[in-house]
């Protein structure tokens, strides 16, 4: 229905967050090279006051990479969802094939910031 989605529009986009939370994504190759750490870092030395929480969705990590991660402050492991709540009746809609996991296609960008939006609540 028209109208719920038009509903569940506005009042995603009049509420407005009590803390700040980051959310990335990556593979092994960005932890591996040091982007991701480097990402990090800048995040916790530019917003020491403001961010609560990084949600980093893995696209790939191995179970090191898994593990270091989650040891790092402030930094939560999420696996990118292969479906979301799409309705507020519960419908659900498989959304993430395994091509779509690919950090190089950027398709998993809408779903996991829908997944991150559905869960700060």
């Amino acid at each position: 229905d028209s109208s719920q989605d038009s509903q569940a529009e506005r009042n995603l986009s009049l509420r407005k967050p009590d803390v700040l939370q980051i959310v990335t994504a990556c593979n092994q190759k960005y932890l591996d090279d040091g982007r991701l750490r480097n990402l990090v870092g800048s995040i916790h030395y530019w917003e020491q006051h403001g961010v609560e929480r990084i949600l980093f969705y893995d696209l790939g990590l191995s179970d090191a990479g898994r593990r270091e991660v989650s040891s790092w402050r402030g930094v939560e492991i999420r696996d990118v969802p292969t479906s979301v709540n799409i309705g507020g009746n519960g419908t659900t809609a498989k959304v993430v094939t395994d091509e779509a996991r690919e950090a190089t296609k950027y398709a998993f960008k809408p779903v996991v910031i829908w997944d991150a939006l559905q869960k700060s609540e």
